[in-house]
């Protein structure tokens, strides 16, 4: 008959997962890799890092085995120790696949980066029905899960087979599903 694992047994599983799962997230951060992972894939991953962190941290604290772990995983310099090296690799990592392989990526969105940056610039909005409409960004909303909107003020809409401007009002929204474009007017 199996017995059941100990309290200590438990908490040494979880103290070994751990700090996988904060190596990853700070490695996608830092090399700006944002890209949205199945939670079967952030599972994975940050089990690969968590190998990849223990073996230093195994070799730092000359562990010989996992009851060399267990007999000390409640020692907070062990554990501290532990959490600061996954730290240091996952930023580490990620700082170097960042400024070697992605020096041109930035963090975040491409909405959200063009939004925080241009904010009271002028910009042509080419709209999905063909439409060009210009005005300067009052602002946008960058929310990663709800829709993202955009309002121009002094819209104006190109008109007369793309030769004349006509002012259409103090200000217009527009969705992400409306915009098939956005061009910084210079």
């Amino acid at each position: 008959m199996a017995e059941i694992p100990s309290l200590t047994e438990a908490y040494t599983v979880i103290i070994l997962l751990a700090p996988g799962f904060l190596t990853f997230r700070l490695f996608t951060w830092r090399a700006s890799y944002e890209f949205v992972f199945s939670n079967l894939q952030i599972t994975l991953w940050s089990l690969i890092s968590s190998v990849i962190v223990f073996v230093p941290f195994a070799a730092l604290w000359q562990f010989k085995s996992i009851t060399d772990l267990e007999n000390q995983v409640l020692q907070y310099d062990v554990i501290g120790s532990y959490f600061i090296l996954a730290t240091v690799i996952g930023i580490g990592t990620g700082e170097l696949v960042r400024r070697k392989w992605r020096k041109n990526v930035s963090s975040g969105s491409v909405w959200a980066n063009f939004a925080f940056v241009n904010s009271g610039d002028w910009v042509d909005v080419y709209t999905i029905e063909g439409n060009v409409y210009r005005g300067w960004i009052k602002q946008m909303s960058t929310f990663e899960t709800h829709q993202r909107e955009l309002e121009l003020r002094e819209p104006e809409l190109l008109i007369e087979d793309g030769k004349k401007w006509k002012s259409i009002g103090d200000s217009m929204i527009f969705t992400e599903k409306d915009i098939a474009r956005i061009v910084l007017v210079k």
